[in-house]
């Protein structure tokens, strides 16, 4: 069965969905993300980014997730670290339409 654009969570934030205490631990958490980034790529549906191989990071950036989550539901993340010699991705998607918004949000790629 093919989505359509009504079938799908609107492409907005719920303010309200945080506390004042975890909207400010959101911002700290999304400068880290972008100052560990060591790798961005494009996808089709949204953006790729790639850590250095820390679990202190790893951890921090799953409790990012978890607060992107609940105040922005129409995006897709996965974290992923798979394998011995496998660096950290963190995979931000929901199709072209939240493209824009995840390259504002969590930074696209430098031309």
């Amino acid at each position: 069965m093919e989505q359509t654009d009504k079938n799908l969570p609107p492409i907005a934030c719920s303010l309200n969905a945080l506390t004042d205490a975890e909207r400010h631990r959101e911002g700290e958490l999304l400068d880290l993300h972008l100052e560990s980034i060591r790798e961005r790529r494009e996808r089709a549906d949204g953006y790729s980014y790639r850590y250095p191989e820390d679990p202190g990071l790893f951890a921090r950036m799953a409790e990012l997730v978890g607060l992107e989550h609940r105040c922005c539901p129409f995006l897709d993340s996965r974290l992923e670290w798979a394998g011995a010699e496998a660096t950290p991705w963190l995979h931000v998607t929901g199709g072209a339409r939240v493209k824009p918004f995840v390259a504002d949000t969590f930074g696209a790629p430098h031309d």
